[in-house]
């Protein structure tokens, strides 16, 4: 939980990274110096990454490689498409890079918006699958203080009732994990 947490983090830190990297090349910078400058002025969470970008590059001289990096620390698709827009534009000499990353940066604060709000409406739906899972077994528990319920659970035929209910419960309760996976 806590490193899914950490990784949409990192991902919302993209438009800002963004940004900083369309500054960077507008302000006349290299895309190399611009990478390296986000390791300084960049958001404090991504910082480091881009500290060790800049010794790849000081070490290798290999956009590939930083690209990679990066990638594989950020392990988002956001990441991916960022470093595959930079490595064209690297490779053909795109003199449209800032409007493209400018367009780039746009669709990825709609895919964080579209995200979050699903994030958001499948906590609620979690939530109430938890609560409508446990709700006939909080009312069998108040219920219990009863006589007449304990003899009719006492039975073999309330037992086995029990026991479906139970079963019935836990094979939902994993359904619907599975199924609320956002992926």
């Amino acid at each position: 939980h806590k490193r899914e947490k950490a990784r949409i983090e990192l991902a919302q830190l993209w438009p800002e990274l963004v940004d900083h990297i369309i500054s960077g090349l507008r302000s006349g910078l290299s895309l190399a110096e611009t990478l390296v400058q986000l390791g300084t002025r960049g958001p404090e969470q991504s910082r480091e990454i881009f500290r060790q970008c800049e010794e790849i590059l000081r070490s290798h001289g290999d956009f590939p490689t930083v690209f990679a990096h990066i990638k594989s620390k950020f392990k988002d698709p956001l990441a991916d498409q960022v470093c595959e827009v930079l490595d064209f534009a690297r490779t053909s000499g795109s003199c449209d890079i800032t409007t493209t990353l400018r367009t780039l940066g746009d669709h990825i604060r709609a895919d964080i918006a579209i995200r979050s709000e699903i994030r958001a409406k499948h906590g609620w739906i979690k939530n109430s699958a938890v609560i409508a899972t446990l709700a006939p077994w909080i009312l069998l528990l108040i219920l219990s203080a009863q006589a007449s319920t304990i003899a009719a659970f006492s039975t073999g035929t309330g037992v086995f009732v029990l026991l479906l209910g139970i079963a019935m419960s836990v094979v939902a309760f994993i359904w619907m994990g599975k199924v609320g996976k956002l992926e």
